[in-house]
């Protein structure tokens, strides 16, 4: 609290809600012509959620319908890759000339431990 200029006050905070269901991250694959896109998403309940990107929260993924709404990941390594997803907007994109070489391994090493929806 040394940090916080002012005294703090009750309106200063805003209730959030965790959510119970442990969540599978899963990525769309989608083939868009000259390019590929992957974009990753979480699945709750057979449900497929986009996920807010403006806060970066360790280990706890915010859903875009409901950013008061928290899900824990399963572990660091998800939580990682929620953090490098983060930085673009949970989407790669990838010219189909390039995509042979560090990113075909890069996604294949992904398809190995997460599921893919193709689109």
């Amino acid at each position: 609290m040394r940090n916080v200029k002012g005294k703090p006050r009750r309106s200063y905070m805003t209730p959030c809600a965790f959510n119970n269901e442990t969540p599978e991250i899963c990525f769309l694959w989608k083939d868009m012509g000259d390019y590929y896109k992957l974009e990753l998403r979480l699945m709750l309940q057979g449900k497929i959620h986009p996920l807010q990107y403006y806060f970066n929260t360790a280990f706890f993924a915010m859903l875009s319908y409901s950013p008061r709404k928290y899900v824990l990941l399963n572990s660091v390594d998800d939580s990682q890759l929620v953090s490098y997803f983060q930085q673009s907007q949970f989407q790669l994109l990838v010219l189909k000339k390039h995509y042979d070489g560090n990113f075909k391994n890069f996604v294949d090493q992904l398809r190995m431990v997460y599921s893919f929806i193709n689109k």
